[in-house]
């Protein structure tokens, strides 16, 4: 199932999961699954940095998919460290180029260590 027909649009830049959803965490040996459940809400939450939105579309459902694994895991959780991890390995897996990808997850690392947290 495409995840275009998985998430719908609360308000803004927050959105929820409508069907559960599995994602494969690691590589290799170390490969695990999570298993996201339905009604799962998350956002798409951007540092006021100038120039982010032409790297970061938050409405692209590639960053979409890997802003619901980065919040599933942060709330359940997974160090910020491996979860801006696994954000940047959904954002490669869906065709994002590897200089966008790491920008995103240095981005994404900094404002999850510079803003408090708070569990949904």
């Amino acid at each position: 199932m495409a995840i275009g027909s998985l998430i719908t649009n609360i308000g803004g830049d927050k959105f929820r999961l409508e069907h559960p959803y599995y994602w494969y965490m690691g590589g290799g040996k170390l490969t695990h699954r999570i298993d996201i459940p339905r009604g799962f809400e998350f956002d798409v939450t951007l540092p006021r940095v100038p120039g982010i939105r032409k790297i970061i579309n938050p409405h692209d459902l590639r960053w979409l998919e890997a802003a619901l694994v980065h919040d599933y895991l942060l709330v359940n959780g997974t160090e910020k460290n491996v979860a801006a991890a696994e954000f940047r390995r959904v954002l490669r897996s869906v065709g994002i180029g590897s200089v966008r990808s790491w920008l995103a997850f240095f981005a994404v690392l900094w404002f999850t260590n510079t803003v408090k947290w708070k569990q949904k």
